[in-house]
């Protein structure tokens, strides 16, 4: 009775406390000023009739059904509260993914007041009108401030002077050639902007004279020591782009990390394909790898000078077994244990920290977007006190400064600034091997993200060390097991790119642009995005994890630090049981035994990497997973899919007593029988498979697989040649991406029953050559459809014109499309085509574009063209006089 009565007067005052802090956002946080105004005219309106109601509470116990009502409202108000106070607080205030994050949940937060408003208060009629023109209003806000968000990252115009942020991912790319991957492997190293390089230029010099000399001694081995985070790898990168080594060297530059604790068999493989070339033969041991190495390497190929980068290296053992002599050939190390692994045939080269002038000017570029301290800054000497806190390491004042980062112009944050300073004043003095010194200074920048981003940060820790991910896996494990909204979800990658506590990455290697940022918020897809992060960041994740839940009480995660032969024996407790996402890193064969008694239901995520496959052999414990809903496999073994069957035959019987959808995400090279793998998985929502083989014998059936509720289906098989007729059947479809399907031929006629389809992504699909006939009716949800690259296709049919909600075309790059169907003018809603790459000499437009038709100009919704300059007069002339053109970019 006295706690039902409480409820009103804890709701009460939390009404009370959120307008008080609505209205210092108003003042104090400028760029969400109307986001925060508008809930204050909210509240003014309703906080009376609130208050009111919390009153008569105090006397006249609420019914079961109010107490829920008021327990659910109070709750929001509480989390609103927090929602705003950390929008004033901190130096995140300055990152623009951070304002977009921020203005979303602010939005958001006014929608759900005004519901629980209508729940609450017994309304007259016109209040009740006004409550639902207030909620039309923020739903209004909403897709307003969608579309300012994609415009910021597809124009740059963001009105959030951000340059910092944009230059640290990099600038756009937009030409035909970039879209067409590197020329050559060494392309596809990723090294810093050279702006990034301060201080190294030297070192860089110094280490490439002793490469390209001789200096009679034997010496074949180029060691560069120095401590984690002091540009080792870097250095190495910048020494493969060099263009004297690389002339000097003919290209045959190879690049191998190494690590802490490689799988040396799968190492000797990836050192054969690079060096040696061809089919790697079959190894019977890690010393038969050697000796069939330095074998070829003497017989086949004398005097032909190589280079061998080695990253990352710890033991002498290991240095030792991958050290080739031949003639003309090199190896170079990066290493912190340089005192250690030395030999007689290695010549040693020590990094050293940055000087005061080089640690300013790198820490400068992260945290203001130029070489020195700008003039609006209010107190440079915290500036100056916080660059010597971070002892000159690179790393650090990359990531420490990258946290810190203010828009030029912008009043800069001195007090935060002396948080910081006095925060890294109390860490461990950094010493030459002092990893937990190092650690402490980078956790300033981790301390400084609100908690959702925290939470993202530490789950990268999932991910095995020197490795690179698809960023899907992650963020399908942010929208399904954080309960993230998509947008959010790759708002913070991007934000933690932003900050330098991850690497983001194209899959061609390149840095990702602010377009690629575009894309996967537009698309629901960031096939293009691959993550990385420095080992050291990688360990800052694990050592927070553990300190947020010791001993692994309320365990959010299991994390296998190293590649592993067994499952730590901690796994086994009660308390690691309640683990929601699970990753391991294992090797073929190793997970049998160990895992007996092992049960994990309240996992949502599962990853599971095994380097050499699975030998027929996964972890007993999937079984258990009742609430699972993210899945990945990854196996680098070419010749076993059979373990790949069993585990999907397990999630069957998940599926099957478990109304959770999962989200089957798999990347495998080998074979792979879908049939056998998903059928009669009814509640799969979303699967996502990457295959470098072609699908086994006999053809798929989905009518057979039994999938009624799938809306995603990303399918990238490398010999996919033809789709099952009854694709139809999938009824739930929206979004449908089957990019790279390198051998795709055709489209069966029932892909016109995907009525629910609003994304269709094609492209790459090399010998795809025609695109299906559309009856009316038919795709009548179609959006987006991306047929760029499909080289082989020569013309589209003339029902093309019956898909009237298409909205965005991609034709890029389709050389041989000569002619556009009449039919084509019909596009009444279409807003964007694409059209680079085409050769405008040989495309004919459809007459019918331009045309009159029932008072309406065809094609008159179009609002952006991207086409060669001499095609934009082509178009241009299809148009009546005086009507309004769609803006062109012009690819040349």
């Amino acid at each position: 009775m006295a706690e039902t009565l409480l409820l009103g007067a804890l709701v009460g005052a939390a009404i009370n406390d959120l307008y008080a802090i609505v209205k210092d956002a108003v003042v104090q946080v400028a760029w969400c000023h109307r986001h925060c105004q508008a809930l204050q005219r909210e509240l003014d309106k309703y906080q009376p009739m609130l208050l009111e109601m919390c009153s008569s509470h105090l006397d006249t116990p609420p019914s079961h059904c109010e107490q829920v009502c008021l327990q659910e409202f109070l709750q929001t108000l509480q989390a609103g509260r927090t929602l705003l106070v950390e929008s004033q607080c901190g130096s995140g205030w300055a990152h623009l993914y951070r304002r977009f994050r921020y203005s979303r949940k602010i939005l958001k937060l006014q929608q759900d007041i005004l519901k629980h408003i209508q729940q609450l208060l017994p309304l007259n009629v016109l209040q009740a009108q006004q409550i639902k023109a207030g909620l039309k209003d923020v739903q209004e806000h909403q897709v307003k401030h969608h579309e300012e968000l994609m415009d910021a990252f597809k124009s740059g115009n963001t009105n959030m002077s951000c340059t910092v942020l944009m230059s640290q991912c990099g600038a756009p790319n937009t030409s035909t050639a970039a879209l067409g991957g590197p020329n050559h492997p060494l392309d596809e190293l990723i090294i810093e902007d050279q702006k990034c390089l301060v201080g190294l230029d030297k070192h860089i010099h110094e280490v490439k004279s002793l490469l390209l000399s001789n200096d009679g001694k034997g010496h074949t081995i180029m060691i560069v020591g120095g401590m984690g985070g002091i540009g080792k790898t870097t250095l190495a990168l910048s020494i493969c782009q060099d263009p004297e080594v690389r002339e000097f060297y003919e290209d045959c530059i190879h690049f191998v990390t190494v690590s802490q604790s490689p799988d040396m068999k799968s190492l000797f493989g990836t050192i054969w394909k690079k060096v040696v070339g061809g089919e790697v033969p079959s190894f019977q041991s890690v010393e038969d790898a050697s000796r069939q190495i330095k074998g070829r390497l003497i017989s086949y190929m004398p005097s032909k000078r190589r280079l061998l980068v080695l990253d990352d290296v710890w033991y002498k053992a290991h240095l030792e077994i991958l050290s080739f002599e031949a003639e003309g050939f090199k190896t170079m190390i990066t290493t912190r244990q340089a005192s250690l692994i030395e030999t007689r045939q290695s010549l040693t080269y020590k990094l050293d920290v940055l000087t005061e002038k080089d640690a300013e000017s790198l820490f400068c570029h992260h945290a203001f977007g130029q070489c020195s301290i700008p003039t609006w800054v209010e107190d440079t000497q915290v500036v100056k006190e916080v660059v010597s806190e971070c002892g000159g390491l690179p790393l650090a004042l990359k990531v420490i400064g990258a946290s810190l980062s203010t828009p030029s112009g912008e009043t800069s944050p001195t007090a935060y600034w002396r948080v910081t300073r006095d925060k890294l004043r109390d860490a461990k003095p950094l010493g030459e091997y002092q990893k937990d010194a190092l650690m402490g200074r980078l956790q300033t920048s981790v301390d400084a993200l609100d908690p959702v981003l925290r939470e993202c940060f530490l789950d990268l820790g999932a991910y095995p060390e020197d490795s690179r991910w698809s960023a899907n896996t992650l963020l399908d494990i942010w929208v399904y097991v954080r309960g993230m909204e998509w947008v959010d979800a790759v708002l913070a990658l991007a934000e933690l790119g932003s900050r330098c506590l991850l690497d983001l990455t194209k899959g061609s290697g390149r840095k990702v642009s602010r377009a690629d940022i575009g894309y996967a918020l537009e698309s629901n897809n960031a096939h293009i995005l691959r993550i990385s992060q420095h080992d050291v960041m990688r360990d800052l994740a694990l050592q927070l994890g553990a300190k947020d839940h010791p001993p692994y009480s309320h365990c959010k995660r299991l994390l296998m630090p190293q590649q592993g032969k067994i499952i730590p024996s901690h796994w086994h407790s009660e308390e690691a049981a309640m683990a929601e996402v699970i990753s391991i890193h294992t090797t073929t064969g190793t997970m049998t035994k160990p895992t007996s008694g092992l049960a994990f239901p309240h996992a949502r995520a599962l990853l599971y990497y095994a380097v050499d496959g699975f030998n027929n052999h996964l972890p007993r414990f999937i079984t258990s997973m009742c609430k699972l809903k993210v899945l990945s496999i990854r196996s680098d073994d070419p010749d076993n899919p059979e373990a790949i069957m069993e585990l999907m035959c397990k999630l069957k019987v998940l599926c099957s007593r478990s109304n959770q959808r999962p989200v089957a995400m798999m990347e495998c090279r080998g074979q792979f029988d879908m049939a056998s793998a998903f059928n009669d998985c009814g509640e799969l929502k979303s699967i996502d498979i990457t295959l470098m083989s072609p699908t086994s014998g006999r053809r798929i059936s989905f009518c057979d697989l039994n999938l009624p509720k799938l809306e995603k289906l990303r399918i990238g098989v490398a010999g996919l040649e033809d789709p099952p007729e009854d694709f139809g059947c999938l009824v739930s479809l929206e979004i449908l991406k089957l990019r790279g399907c390198l051998t795709l031929r055709e489209l069966p006629q029932s892909f016109g029953r995907l009525n629910n389809l609003k994304e269709l992504d094609l492209s790459y699909c090399y010998r795809l050559k025609k695109f299906p006939d559309i009856s009316v009716g038919q795709l009548g949800s179609l959006k987006n459809l991306d047929l760029s690259f499909c080289i082989e296709m020569e013309k589209l049919p003339e029902s093309f014109g019956n898909l009237r909600a298409l909205e965005k075309l991609s034709l890029a790059g389709c050389c041989k499309l000569q002619d556009l169907p009449e039919g084509f003018g019909q596009l009444s809603g279409l807003r964007t085509l694409d059209m680079s790459g085409m050769d405008e000499l040989k495309l004919s437009l459809p007459a019918a574009w331009g045309r009159v038709v029932g008072g309406l100009v065809l094609g008159s919704c179009l609002e952006r063209v991207v086409c060669d300059k001499r095609m934009v007069a082509q178009l241009k002339a299809l148009y009546p006089p005086g009507h309004r053109l769609p803006k062109f970019e012009k690819t040349k």
